[in-house]
């Protein structure tokens, strides 16, 4: 380990500036060296102590745990046992709370495939649900207070023309 270097008589301001600058760099690479050791389990440290910097040690880390390969990517795959909690975790409560229910204690559900397959159709009755609804409506043209049957005309008078024709009905679709 390095120890800091004093200054002797007749020395530059400016080799005096570089050894502080040196000395106060060593003292921030100890305490981030012992820092990093001290964070590790009693089982490793004596396999790390001995690099001498915290940037060799730094380095001698990330090799060895900061990579991420390809086999280690496979290790972490989740089983189908695995992945159907972590479904029914993810399920929002507000909304879903009733299904997330049903799904985590209904026995017959174990796979991811039947969890999947079941909020698939829970989506497609809510799908359901809220399409909108169509109602055919009829109207006319004019606007008549209805009079009955036999309301009061004169005697002899007869629709005319025009009015026979307007009581075709012209249909329109509402939708609710």
């Amino acid at each position: 380990m390095a120890e800091p270097i004093e200054l002797k008589n007749g020395q530059t301001a400016r080799y005096r500036r570089d050894l502080d600058a040196y000395n106060k760099w060593l003292e921030q690479d100890m305490s981030a060296r012992f820092t990093i050791l001290s964070c590790m389990h009693d089982n490793l440290i004596h396999e790390y102590e001995k690099y001498p910097t915290a940037k060799e040690l730094w380095v001698v880390l990330m090799v060895a745990y900061g990579s991420t390969s390809a086999t280690r990517l496979r290790a972490l795959t989740l089983s189908d046992e695995q992945k159907v909690p972590v479904v029914l975790r993810s399920i929002p409560e507000q909304t879903w709370g009733h299904v997330k229910l049903v799904l985590t204690h209904n026995e017959q559900i174990k796979t991811f495939g039947s969890v999947a397959s079941h909020v698939k159709l829970e989506v497609d009755r809510r799908e359901f649900e809220c399409a909108p609804q169509v109602a055919f409506v009829a109207h006319t043209s004019q606007h008549k207070p209805h009079k009955g049957k036999r309301w009061n005309k004169p005697t002899g008078a007869r629709p005319s023309h025009s009015q026979s024709q307007s009581r075709t009905w012209p249909h329109k679709v509402i939708t609710l």
